[in-house]
């Protein structure tokens, strides 16, 4: 057999164990059914081995870091349009931006929106489905109207499902040139 640990500060939580499978079959460590998923973020895993008649113990332990990935991840990972931030021309414009899912469940709905500096805050409710692991190219409904002079654009996707905030909002500088 051999055992697992995840922990972010000591060894004395979350323990499993499976079936020892050579070295060279291990790709994926599945953790049993009962192991309490820790929260998003980075841990230490450790696996150790134990055989009755080894008596070298220092060599039986490997530890690596890993990212607990949360069940839904959302993120804006590009802005298709406006397509460029440097002299685009004042008016309206419309938005289109990739989305994606990084979690390992599927999307169901969420909101994607946008603010430029100079305006209000628009948003969008999207009932679709994204994949874990899949992109999808959405294209706003409402245009943003690009002033003349510099603004902020700030596209971002929100949904109540999704722990980690901080990779929600993709952010584009924009001059707005005469047309």
């Amino acid at each position: 057999k051999t055992a697992y640990e995840i922990s972010r500060s000591d060894w004395s939580s979350d323990v499993c164990s499976s079936d020892l499978f050579p070295s060279h079959d291990i790709q994926l460590i599945r953790l049993l059914r009962g192991f309490n998923s820790p929260a998003p973020g980075c841990y230490t895993l450790r696996a150790f081995h134990r055989l009755p008649t080894d008596t070298v113990r220092r060599n039986d332990t490997a530890s690596r870091s890993v990212r607990a990935i949360p069940a839904l991840d959302l993120m804006v990972v590009n802005i298709l349009e406006p397509a460029s931030s440097i002299c685009h021309p004042a008016g309206p414009t419309r938005v289109r931006v990739v989305v994606r899912n990084i979690g390992h469940t599927a999307s169901g709905s969420f909101n994607l929106g946008y603010r430029l500096a100079s305006g209000a805050t628009q948003t969008q409710s999207l009932t679709r489905t994204i994949q874990p692991k899949a992109f999808d190219t959405i294209t706003l409904a409402t245009p943003i109207n690009v002033l003349l002079g510099p603004d902020t654009l700030r596209i971002f996707v929100r949904n109540v499902s999704d722990p980690v905030p901080n990779n929600d909002t993709l952010v584009r500088y924009l001059v707005g040139s005469p047309p």
